[in-house]
């Protein structure tokens, strides 16, 4: 990485995704949340991947719910994805 004053930085620019979850569970892997998404989450995920956009943060929350987290009661029915790409 070059530091010298005046280098140049890459510069990225943000989006954040709602993924739809069409099954609920209390505790998710990760291979039942890619099989869980809705069709249209997927899609848009496969999307962003194409257009070069990178994932890079994903955060479970219950649409509707009181809480971000998933708890015995309410469950996982949704996440933020997060994704950067490159800015040229």
């Amino acid at each position: 990485m070059d530091v010298t004053p005046g280098a140049s930085r890459n510069r990225y620019e943000y989006s954040v995704l709602v993924l739809r979850l069409e099954k609920k569970g209390l505790a998710m892997t990760r291979k039942d949340v890619l099989q869980g998404l809705s069709g249209e989450s997927a899609t848009q995920l496969r999307d962003l991947g194409n257009d070069g956009w990178e994932m890079v943060g994903v955060l479970p929350f219950q649409v509707g719910g009181v809480g971000l987290f998933s708890t015995a009661s309410t469950g996982t029915d949704a996440a933020l994805a997060f994704f950067k790409h490159t800015v040229y």
